[in-house]
């Protein structure tokens, strides 16, 4: 054989090396979930990269650009207003804050929890409290799908006992652990996973709310963090129950027609429903 048919030869024995060793990691890790950087291929060209790039070609819903992480409001204190009809409207940003002026209204009747845009990497011992609560009634928990982290299956699990209804949008299913792959900066695959008491996985699926809201993720972001802009929680609702149609929105001292949060605005009507049926107190 010639220097020319020996260096075909073994650049074909290597492309099939290769070739085999993607579809082996493709069969082993198929069920995994990778976290990469979008640059990460540029800035690491190794063949283990190129390996990935094809796994999440095949797999594309278990490759994702970047790592869960705490949104920017983290460490604000918690939003405690009372609304009409005796409802108690509680919004958490950060479980590391202090939360400890909202235990005292866990117990009413007619309690709305806002867990939009929460994030936390670990189970939540504000959660796992609700479990032992004496109540008659569920608490009403808005959702959305920054709604983040293992502690999701403290939801699932509430929802399952029926101690909560969810509203909103389905949570983020970020209940998985990772661990590098190939010790690179850039890529991780999934280890293991939090599960809920019933075993069913909601791994990137998420928490699926009971009473799901149709809404755009810019209309729920501006509508949430209109409070940032001096609205106050009781301008994200109306209270225009018993009439055929609702009273139109009032104006905001700005001259800006006030936001409707659809999300909240739902936790409301199934209250006050409740009310008028009798099955709540007020």
């Amino acid at each position: 054989m010639n220097t020319h048919g020996k260096h075909f030869f073994c650049l074909a024995l290597m492309f099939c090396s290769t070739w085999l060793q993607a579809f082996e990691i493709a069969d082993a890790l198929a069920p995994a979930q990778f976290y990469t950087t979008p640059d990460s291929l540029a800035t690491h060209p190794t063949p283990e990269a190129i390996f990935l790039q094809g796994l999440a070609q095949q797999y594309p819903k278990q490759v994702i650009a970047e790592l869960p992480a705490a949104p920017s409001h983290a460490k604000i204190a918690p939003v405690i207003e009372k609304l009409s009809r005796d409802i108690v409207y509680i919004r958490i940003y950060d479980f590391a804050t202090d939360l400890s002026d909202s235990l005292a209204y866990l117990t009413n009747p007619a309690l709305i929890l806002d867990l939009r845009y929460v994030f936390s990497a670990e189970t939540v011992e504000y959660i796992a409290a609700l479990h032992a609560l004496d109540r008659d009634y569920p608490i009403m928990v808005l959702l959305n799908n920054k709604t983040s982290g293992p502690w999701e299956v403290q939801l699932a699990d509430l929802q399952a006992e029926n101690k909560i209804t969810t509203i909103g949008t389905a949570t983020a299913g970020n209940t998985g652990i990772y661990e590098k792959f190939w010790d690179t900066p850039t890529y991780y695959k999934l280890v293991a996973q939090k599960l809920p008491q019933n075993g069913q996985s909601i791994l990137q699926t998420g928490l699926i709310p009971n009473i799901s809201i149709d809404v755009r993720t810019d209309d729920d972001y501006q509508s949430y963090y209109a409070i940032n802009k001096g609205y106050k929680v009781t301008d994200m609702i109306r209270f225009s129950y018993g009439d055929d149609q609702q009273a139109a929105p009032e104006q905001h001292t700005s001259g800006e027609a006030l936001l409707n949060d659809k999300i909240l605005q739902r936790a409301v009507d199934v209250i006050v429903a409740l009310q008028i049926l009798g099955d709540l107190p007020f």
